[in-house]
């Protein structure tokens, strides 16, 4: 833990407070992770296996980073995903 870190977490505990749990936080709350969204991504991979992240976010309207996430939670090998080329597809269609 970097001194930073020390300093805030001391200050914390030096106000009173004595958990370590988060506070709530002020600002919209996270909607992209939702079991909907976990669903159709699952349901996306499905159909078309070598499908990129780029093309399930932009599909589902959600940020790239929460649809990785949402990969790693269903268990797939990402590698599936980032090594994706478009051009082996077409290739592989023809």
């Amino acid at each position: 833990m970097g001194a930073s870190s020390v300093r805030r977490w001391m200050k914390h505990f030096k106000n009173g407070n004595s958990s370590i749990e988060d506070e709530p936080r002020s600002g919209r709350p996270r909607t992209a992770s939702t079991e909907r969204n976990k669903e159709r991504v699952d349901e996306i991979i499905q159909d078309d296996r070598p499908v990129s992240v780029a093309t399930i976010a932009r599909k589902l309207g959600i940020r790239h980073s929460a649809v990785q996430e949402m990969i790693e939670s269903l268990q797939y090998c990402d590698s599936w995903f980032h090594h994706f080329k478009p051009e082996t597809k077409r290739q592989s269609m023809e």
